[in-house]
């Protein structure tokens, strides 16, 4: 049986594909392990589903936007991990699959709290981009 296998990874885990083709893998956990925080800031993850009806090209405007918003913040040792586009338990605005996106991130708690409030108003033209949100503190 010869031809393309597909390897499902973890959450836990991101891919990097060097330029000799080779794969590495490297733990998120690791990552924010060996990151020492400044002073004030605390980890946070923010999950999104976005409508699955996006084109790449138009999920990756609204991920640049919040990247962007991010980085006007001042956050620090900011990781996005795309999942892809998966089946929910239940419809949200008719919709039954949705493209996750988990983003890690070091912030002020303020900040964290001004992200909540951007992504529950979400600009003209962009409301129907986003289907749920959640922050959460990590520990």
């Amino acid at each position: 049986m010869g031809g393309p296998y597909v390897v499902l990874l973890p959450a836990i885990a991101t891919v990097q594909v060097a330029d000799e083709g080779k794969v590495k893998l490297s733990s998120l956990e690791s990552d924010d392990d060996s990151f020492k925080l400044p002073a004030g800031y605390h980890w946070y993850e923010t999950m999104m589903i976005l409508n699955s009806t996006l084109s790449d090209e138009d999920r990756d405007k609204e991920l640049a936007k919040f990247e962007a918003y991010l980085n006007k913040e001042d956050c620090q040792s900011i990781n996005a991990l795309v999942r892809g586009r998966s089946r929910m338990a239940y419809p949200i605005k008719g919709d039954w699959e949705g493209i996750y996106v988990l983003y890690t991130y070091a912030a002020k708690r303020q900040t964290a709290k001004n992200i909540q409030l951007l992504l529950s108003n979400p600009e003209a033209g962009s409301e129907s981009k986003l289907l749920r949100h959640i922050t959460f503190f990590k520990c």
